[in-house]
């Protein structure tokens, strides 16, 4: 099952730096996948995905991660992914 990059700001920080730090709202398989831009939609390229580790009630720590999320801030950040807590990399191959 592909990864769907629906927000812009993950998918264009995917697609322009290589790789993307993500919020999900529940674990999913890792290794080699591909990624598209919704579900049902074409294959946009391979990715591979690592699990880096759930954040409930840790938030702050995220802190490090932000700079390769896409987004501005861990506030914006962590609105537009709203309860998502499971942090994962995400790398263009």
């Amino acid at each position: 099952m592909p990864i769907s990059f629906m927000v812009k700001e993950a998918r264009d920080r995917l697609e322009n730096r290589n790789f993307v730090f993500t919020l999900r709202p529940q674990f999913r398989n890792t290794g080699k996948n591909w990624y598209n831009y919704f579900r049902g939609d074409t294959k946009k390229g391979d990715v591979y995905i690592i699990f880096i580790g759930y954040y409930k009630d840790r938030e702050d720590e995220l802190e490090p991660f932000v700079k390769g999320s896409g987004f501005n801030s861990l506030e914006d950040w962590l609105k537009k992914a709203k309860k998502s807590r499971y942090l994962f990399k995400v790398s263009l191959i």
